[in-house]
């Protein structure tokens, strides 16, 4: 074959290759889901934004207005009144309840649907969020970081007006629940501080310092010196009113009986 039949042959092959490319068609774009174990295909929407260099470009989202079948006891949530939701956090479509083990005691207990809303849309915890305290360890806690920070207060008092009765009583007070509830804080400054209260009340009538008595007797009595304990509950019962003290006249009593 002559070299021009070779050229027109290979031509011709390059034409029928070309030929035989389908053509382009635009065709609409098929809806884009996230396939989900919990809330299934969650459909995905555009986000079109520019760059900082003016770019546009464009981005998928969760479709914060899709709402999945509930499945039995589940609340439904509102992904847009989920404020501290990142990103590429999934919505939480709706909330079940959870089994979990409390990290404190280790007893099993259930992490409301009702309450992950409160945490999540309400309170605007992240996701990352989740209870790991049974209630009961949970008030506990709370407890104690609040009889913390009764003394801590106390303390300021103390310092701001060192002479001031009411401060020291509160002081004592706040360091012997802390101490009777969670083991910390230091009788001496109990003791201390129910002394100077006592001291500053001097001039007053008897019934005035008749709770210094007592939280110097609570404060021994932790610290187990029983006879500095008798000593003062019997002082507090002296001068106690029936009426205004009932409960701590309980406790005395209580602790009188058994020792």
């Amino acid at each position: 074959m002559a070299s021009g039949d070779k050229r027109g042959a290979r031509t011709g092959r390059r034409s029928r290759s070309k030929q035989a490319k389908p053509s382009k068609r635009a065709e609409p774009d098929a809806p884009r889901m996230y396939p989900h174990p919990v809330f299934g295909p969650i459909p995905l929407i555009v986000r079109e934004w520019t760059d900082a260099d003016g770019t546009p470009r464009a981005s998928y989202a969760f479709d914060l207005d899709y709402q999945p079948s509930l499945p039995s006891g589940a609340v439904r949530g509102d992904p847009r009144g989920q404020r501290s939701r990142g990103g590429f956090d999934v919505p939480r479509y709706f909330y079940v309840d959870q089994e979990r083990c409390c990290v404190q005691c280790r007893g099993v207990f259930v992490f409301g649907a009702k309450e992950q809303k409160h945490w999540y849309e309400t309170l605007g915890f992240n996701f990352a969020s989740v209870a790991i305290r049974c209630p009961g360890c949970r008030r506990q806690r709370r407890s104690a970081k609040a009889l913390h920070h009764a003394v801590d207060d106390a303390k300021r008092k103390v310092q701001a007006t060192p002479d001031d009765a009411a401060a020291q009583l509160a002081l004592a007070e706040a360091i012997v629940e802390l101490h009777g509830r969670r083991g910390h804080g230091k009788l001496d400054e109990a003791l201390a501080a129910a002394r100077k209260a006592r001291r500053l009340l001097q001039s007053e009538p008897a019934n005035a310092r008749v709770l210094t008595h007592y939280w110097e007797a609570r404060a021994h009595a932790l610290g187990e010196r029983v006879d500095r304990a008798r000593a003062a509950f019997e002082a507090f019962l002296a001068s106690a009113g029936r009426r205004a003290h009932r409960q701590e006249i309980r406790v005395a009593e209580a602790w009188l009986m058994q020792h």
